[in-house]
């Protein structure tokens, strides 16, 4: 089995482990620091507590601190990337995520994540650029974050908007705005 570490005093917010054959992780565990994970082939079940799916190529998963969790192979998985990272550096950067866990299906983010990856697996890279390319990916992934949920308000503010176009000339009252938009 053929795994590389990056693991650098000078970026000691940052551990990459990467496996190219993926192994399952069948006890239940926790990690310290923050958890990023992407593979490129193959399947495995992730489980949190009472919830499942599959995790496939082209997604990554992010874990956060101090979560249980516990994988099982579906299928022989190849090229397995999993970043430790101090939630610490990401406060101080202003980054904080704040769920238990997230599956992330964008093709784009997890190429991103790919290729930051192998930027930090190279020994030619310098450890500016590492730290860079670091960097402009948690802005990358951390804005798409925010910008989903900017999207889904907008989508609601238009949604809005839209009823009081269409209800003008009725009356109604705050509540009934309300219980039609769940809020």
């Amino acid at each position: 089995m053929k795994s590389n570490i990056f693991k650098n005093d000078k970026l000691n917010f940052i551990e990459l482990l990467y496996l190219e054959d993926v192994t399952p992780c069948s006890k239940n565990h926790t990690h310290e620091e923050l958890t990023i994970f992407a593979i490129k082939k193959g399947s495995l079940n992730l489980i949190f507590n009472d919830t499942s799916f599959e995790f496939l190529p082209n997604q990554i998963v992010i874990i956060n601190n101090n979560i249980p969790h516990l994988a099982s192979l579906n299928t022989q998985s190849k090229d397995g990337y999993v970043i430790y990272l101090k939630k610490e550096y990401l406060r101080t950067i202003d980054f904080d995520f704040k769920s238990s866990f997230e599956l992330v299906k964008q093709k784009s983010i997890h190429k991103n994540f790919i290729k930051m990856c192998d930027c930090l697996l190279n020994d030619k890279i310098s450890l500016l650029e590492k730290e860079e390319k670091f960097f402009s990916f948690c802005l990358s992934f951390f804005s798409f974050e925010s910008k989903q949920i900017q999207i889904e308000e907008s989508s609601l503010a238009l949604d809005i908007k839209k009823y009081l176009d269409e209800k003008y000339l009725e009356e109604f009252i705050l509540d009934d705005l309300a219980k039609s938009f769940d809020l």
